[in-house]
Protein backbone atom coordinates (compact mmCIF):
# COMPACT_ATOMS: atom_id res chain seq x y z
CA UNK A 1 0.00 0.00 0.00
CA UNK A 2 1.83 3.09 -1.24
CA UNK A 3 0.44 6.15 0.53
CA UNK A 4 3.67 8.13 0.76
CA UNK A 5 3.62 11.84 -0.04
CA UNK A 6 -0.16 12.25 -0.07
CA UNK A 7 -0.62 14.98 2.60
CA UNK A 8 -2.37 12.49 4.91
CA UNK A 9 -2.70 13.48 8.55
CA UNK A 10 -4.06 12.08 11.78
CA UNK A 11 -3.16 8.78 13.40
CA UNK A 12 -2.98 5.16 12.27
CA UNK A 13 -5.86 3.19 13.80
CA UNK A 14 -5.64 -0.30 15.22
CA UNK A 15 -6.69 -2.97 12.76
CA UNK A 16 -8.77 -6.04 13.62
CA UNK A 17 -6.88 -9.28 14.16
CA UNK A 18 -6.54 -11.42 11.03
CA UNK A 19 -6.87 -8.52 8.60
CA UNK A 20 -4.26 -7.32 6.11
CA UNK A 21 -2.40 -10.62 6.52
CA UNK A 22 -1.11 -10.49 2.94
CA UNK A 23 0.10 -6.87 3.12
CA UNK A 24 3.77 -6.78 2.08
CA UNK A 25 4.48 -3.04 1.87
CA UNK A 26 2.98 -0.15 3.85
CA UNK A 27 4.62 3.15 2.93
CA UNK A 28 3.22 6.17 4.78
CA UNK A 29 6.27 8.41 4.85
CA UNK A 30 6.22 12.10 3.87
CA UNK A 31 2.77 12.70 5.33
CA UNK A 32 1.47 14.41 8.47
CA UNK A 33 0.71 11.22 10.39
CA UNK A 34 1.43 11.43 14.12
CA UNK A 35 1.10 9.30 17.24
CA UNK A 36 2.25 5.72 17.63
CA UNK A 37 2.27 2.85 15.14
CA UNK A 38 -0.28 0.37 16.52
CA UNK A 39 0.93 -3.04 17.67
CA UNK A 40 -1.71 -4.53 15.36
CA UNK A 41 0.32 -3.21 12.41
CA UNK A 42 3.69 -4.19 13.88
CA UNK A 43 2.56 -7.80 14.34
CA UNK A 44 2.18 -8.02 10.55
CA UNK A 45 5.97 -7.77 10.17
CA UNK A 46 7.66 -10.87 8.86
CA UNK A 47 10.11 -11.01 11.78
CA UNK A 48 7.60 -11.26 14.63
CA UNK A 49 6.67 -14.31 16.73
CA UNK A 50 3.73 -15.02 14.43
CA UNK A 51 5.36 -14.02 11.15
CA UNK A 52 3.32 -11.99 8.73
CA UNK A 53 4.10 -10.89 5.21
CA UNK A 54 4.89 -7.22 5.88
CA UNK A 55 8.43 -6.59 4.65
CA UNK A 56 8.52 -2.80 4.16
CA UNK A 57 7.04 -0.41 6.71
CA UNK A 58 8.14 3.17 6.06
CA UNK A 59 7.07 6.17 8.13
CA UNK A 60 8.15 9.59 9.36
CA UNK A 61 9.66 8.13 12.51
CA UNK A 62 12.60 10.54 12.51
CA UNK A 63 16.25 10.48 11.63
CA UNK A 64 18.37 11.83 14.51
CA UNK A 65 18.62 14.61 15.48
CA UNK A 66 15.09 15.24 14.12
CA UNK A 67 12.29 14.15 16.45
CA UNK A 68 9.82 11.57 15.13
CA UNK A 69 6.36 12.53 13.93
CA UNK A 70 5.31 8.92 14.42
CA UNK A 71 6.67 6.67 17.16
CA UNK A 72 7.37 3.40 15.37
CA UNK A 73 9.44 0.62 16.92
CA UNK A 74 8.73 -1.77 14.04
CA UNK A 75 9.35 0.44 10.99
CA UNK A 76 11.91 -0.82 8.51
CA UNK A 77 12.82 2.68 7.28
CA UNK A 78 12.43 6.06 8.96
CA UNK A 79 12.26 9.46 7.34
CA UNK A 80 12.27 12.98 8.73
CA UNK A 81 8.82 14.57 8.58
Amino acid sequence: LYSDGNALDGTIPDIPIDTLQTLEEFLINHNGITGTMPASICILRNDTINPGNLISLWADCGIPPDPPQLDCVCCTKCFSG
